[in-house]
C-alpha cells in the first residue's frame, strides 16, 4: 500500500515539474514581478524535485518501517504543500507581495502577515514535516550501503 502513496508523490512531482517548465512563460507579461515569478519558478522545481526524490524512495524501500496510513498522510502533507507553494508564490508576483527578506531582494512590498505568507509558511512547514515522517521510517543500516533486510537473493 506504501507503493500507492510513493507512486502518488512521484506523479504529483512530474506534473508539478511539467507545469513550472511552463510557468516561466509568465516573465513575459507585463506587470508581474519578474524576480518574484523566478522565485516561483525556482522553488517549483526545487519541490517537484523533492516529490520525486521522495517518492522513489519511498517506492523503492528505503523507509521500511513506514506504515501504508502514514505514508498516505506524507502524500498529502507533501504534493498539497508544494502546490499550494507554488499557487501562493506565484500570486505573490503578480500582486508584489512577499516575506520580508525576498520584498528586499525584488523590490516587492513586505507582507509578513498576510493571508499568502502564511500560506506559503505552513506548505514549507508541511513539507518539513512529511519529509521527516518519511525520514523516521528508514532503515539505517542503508546510510552504510548495508541492509537490514534478512532476504538472501
Amino acid at each position: 500500500m506504501t507503493a500507492t502513496s510513493a507512486k502518488a508523490l512521484c506523479l504529483h512531482g512530474a506534473l508539478l515539474w511539467a507545469i513550472t517548465s511552463w510557468s516561466g512563460v509568465l516573465m513575459v507579461l507585463d506587470g508581474p514581478n519578474p524576480k518574484l515569478l523566478l522565485v516561483a519558478h525556482q522553488k517549483g522545481f526545487l519541490h517537484s524535485f523533492s516529490l520525486l526524490g521522495f517518492g522513489s524512495a519511498l517506492y523503492m524501500g528505503c523507509f521500511p518501517k513506514i506504515t501504508p496510513k502514514r505514508a498516505n498522510l506524507c502524500f498529502w502533507l507533501m504534493a498539497g504543500a508544494a502546490w499550494v507553494s507554488f499557487v501562493f508564490d506565484t500570486n505573490a508576483a503578480f500582486i508584489n507581495s512577499a516575506l520580508p527578506l525576498a520584498a528586499e531582494k525584488t523590490g516587492a512590498t513586505a507582507d509578513p502577515d498576510g493571508l499568502k505568507a502564511t500560506f506559503v509558511k505552513l506548505s514549507a512547514m508541511a513539507m518539513g514535516v512529511g519529509g521527516s515522517i518519511l525520514l523516521s521510517g528508514m532503515d539505517l543500516a542503508l546510510l552504510m550501503g548495508k541492509s537490514s533486510d534478512k532476504k538472501k537473493n
